[in-house]
Formats: structure tokens, C-alpha cells, sequence
């Protein structure tokens, strides 16, 4: 489920927008007697101003559905290690028969401010039973092994598929 939402927010894009608002002219605007406005008037009387706009009533968008600012902090969301602790020994990825048999599940979630260096951010022991300090330590510490080589993997991948994207939408905006 990480992985999914970590490649969710991966893809999304924020779209550039601008904001408008329509200001229709006020029906008290006093003209000279001449009839002739200078050019400054003119502009500052216009009914489609998006230069000032005190609030937004509209917005508009410049950008097309493809485009825009990659989601910031895309690159901290978590990722969680589910260890399945049997005895002295403990696996990833099980099936339903070992899940069903396993006293023991160690969740872990990490960040990774850094690309080298996995961070702990949650830790949640589901499962009658405890483990002692030392072998905690151990497993936390694999985990985070786990978890770095996940990361690694799922960055190289996420990379590749975005200069992918990007490379077919250069390709089609170049035949245009």
C-alpha cells in the first residue's frame, strides 16, 4: 500500500493556475464631456483585470492536463516493512497460510530525508507475545536494510517512468 501511495503521489502534478475575475464596469462611470477617455482610462476600466484582483472569483489554468509542478515532498513519503517473526527467524512477503501461522509481526515505516540513510518513523508489534531488547535492535536494524533496498528499487523505477512520460510528451509536442 506504501508503494502504491508513494507512486501516486510521485505522478501527481499541481497544476499552474492564475486567478481571474470579472468585473463588470459600473454604471455611475463619469466620462468627460468631450467623449474622449486617455488610454490610462481606458486600461484601468477594463471588465477583464487579472492584474489586481482582491479575491479570485475564477481561476484560470495555463497549463494542460500533463503539466505542471511535481507534488513537493513526493521524495519523504514513508515506506512500511512488514517482518513475519517466527522463532529465531523472520521473512517477508508471506502467504495467507504463513501469515495465519505467525505469532509475530513487526511493522515498521521509514522515511528517507536522505537517499542513504532510511529514518524510523513508526513501529508496531501486532501479535500475542513480546521480543526482548537486543532482538528488536536486530530487526529494526534489517528492516531498515529492507527498506533501503526498496527505496533504491522504487526510485530507480519511478525515475524511468517519469523521463519516460516526459520524453513521449516531448516527442508528441515535437510532430505537432
Amino acid at each position: 500500500m506504501f508503494m502504491a501511495a508513494r507512486a501516486a503521489m510521485w505522478d501527481t502534478k499541481v497544476p499552474v493556475t492564475r486567478a481571474v475575475q470579472y468585473t463588470a464596469k459600473s454604471g455611475n462611470a463619469s466620462k468627460p464631456a468631450d467623449g474622449k477617455m486617455e488610454a490610462a482610462d481606458e486600461a484601468s476600466l477594463s471588465g477583464f483585470d487579472t492584474r489586481q484582483i482582491p479575491s479570485a472569483a475564477d481561476f484560470d489554468l495555463p497549463d494542460f492536463w500533463d503539466e505542471g509542478e511535481a507534488l513537493s515532498g513526493r521524495e519523504t513519503w514513508p515506506l512500511a516493512i512488514t517482518l513475519n517473526i517466527h522463532s529465531a527467524t523472520h521473512f517477508l512477503d508471506a502467504t495467507l497460510k504463513e501469515e495465519a501461522a505467525v505469532p509475530l509481526k513487526l511493522v515498521v515505516a521509514f522515511t528517507f530525508s536522505t537517499p542513504s540513510t532510511p529514518t524510523l518513523q513508526a513501529m508496531r508489534l501486532l501479535g500475542p507475545g513480546e521480543l526482548e531488547h537486543p532482538r528488536l535492535q536486530t530487526l529494526l536494524s534489517e528492516a531498515g536494510k529492507y527498506a533501503q533496498q526498496m527505496y533504491d528499487a522504487l526510485e530507480v523505477k519511478l525515475r524511468d517512468e517519469d523521463f519516460r512520460r516526459n520524453q513521449k510528451a516531448r516527442n508528441k509536442f515535437a510532430q505537432r
